[in-house]
Formats: structure tokens, sequence, C-alpha cells
């Protein structure tokens, strides 16, 4: 059996993707980015495909676990999108934690879950800026803002957050274990309390 690297794309992991697959079990294990695409986004459709003329009851759901701290906003942006407009439920699962972006994915899924000590975290977003001149810079401060402002109504529109609460925390790291993400309406359902897991598989 081959060694399983986090994140990484050896033959066991390979594998074990594979077979979650089959039966509508999507993991992002480590950072979002373009590979989320082919993973994540292309699943999503492909089941949106097969079920497309199915009515909603026969729809078995997707299974949408977490484990990553986050990624590229773009790509989370897209997949939150594929979640949003997936006739298909899919249901999101922090299994250890779901920050930055994970975060925002977790709050795109049409029910959420979490285990008893996992964690998520809802923050303002980062760039690296690669630009060489005062006026591309300031180009790209106004489309950042502009993200920023189509996150924060993402998230209160998905949350109970208010808009108080989310300008208080905003440019903060804003951990939170279940019991406070449950209150705040990021998550629905503590594993072991409010379901069993076995409600999900």
């Amino acid at each position: 059996m081959s060694e399983l690297v986090l994140g990484g794309s050896t033959e066991y992991f390979d594998k074990v993707f594979e077979d979650n697959l089959k039966e509508r079990r999507i993991l992002i294990n480590g950072e979002i980015n373009a590979d989320c695409i082919e993973k994540v986004v292309l699943p999503i459709l492909d089941f949106n495909r097969q079920d497309k003329y199915l009515e909603q009851l026969q729809k078995k759901p997707i299974l949408l676990m977490l484990s990553t701290n986050g990624g590229d906003v773009t790509t989370g942006m897209t997949i939150i999108d594929t979640i949003v407009n997936s006739s298909t439920p899919i249901y999101g699962l922090v299994l250890d934690m779901a920050y930055s972006m994970g975060g925002l994915l977790l709050l795109a899924c049409h029910k959420r879950y979490c285990f008893k000590h996992g964690t998520v975290l809802i923050h303002d977003g980062s760039i690296n800026s690669g630009t060489t001149s005062g006026a591309k810079f300031k180009d790209l401060n106004n489309f950042l803002n502009e993200t920023e402002e189509r996150i924060k109504k993402f998230v209160l529109e998905k949350s109970k957050m208010t808009e108080e609460l989310y300008d208080q925390k905003y440019g903060s790291e804003f951990y939170m274990y279940p019991e406070k993400a449950k209150e705040l309406g990021i998550i629905e359902y503590i594993i072991g309390e409010d379901c069993k897991l076995s409600d999900i598989l």
C-alpha cells in the first residue's frame, strides 16, 4: 500500500478518492486551487447530469467533506456557484477544519454538518500582488474590494451573522468550534449530538 500524503496524489489517495466518488462523496483535502475544478466541480456537474430527469426525492445527495485551510478565491467562488446551482442536494461535512474559502464552501452547501471538534474560520481574503505599478495596484485593490463585498453579502445571506458582527470581525481571524458555528447558522448539525454519522453516509 502506498503512503498516503496529505493533499497529495499517490496511488492510494487516488483510489480512496475514486472509491468515495462512486458513493457521491467528494473530499477536499488540502488547498483549494485549480485542481478542484477537476476533482470537485466536474463531478458535481456530472451528478447533476445523471439526475437531470429524476424527481427531487430520488436524487442521492452529494457529501462534500472538508479538511482545508482555504485557498484561491476565484476557484472557490466557482465551486460555490456550482454548489448553489446544483439541483442534486450537496451536504457539507467539516472533518477537522473548514478555514477561509473552506468556510465559504461550507456555507454554500444545502445542509451543513461538523464533527464535535471540527473548526471553522471566517475572515477577510488576501491576495499576493505581482503588480509592478501603482495604477495596476489600484485596479487590483478595487477588484479585491468588490470581491470582499460579494463575500460579505454571501455570508450574511447564508448564515445568521448580523452585519454588525461581520463588520466587527472583519480583518480578524474568527475561529469557531461547532457550537458557535451552529449558533451563527454556519452549520446546522453537530455529529454525535444532533445526528449520527450514519445518517449522512
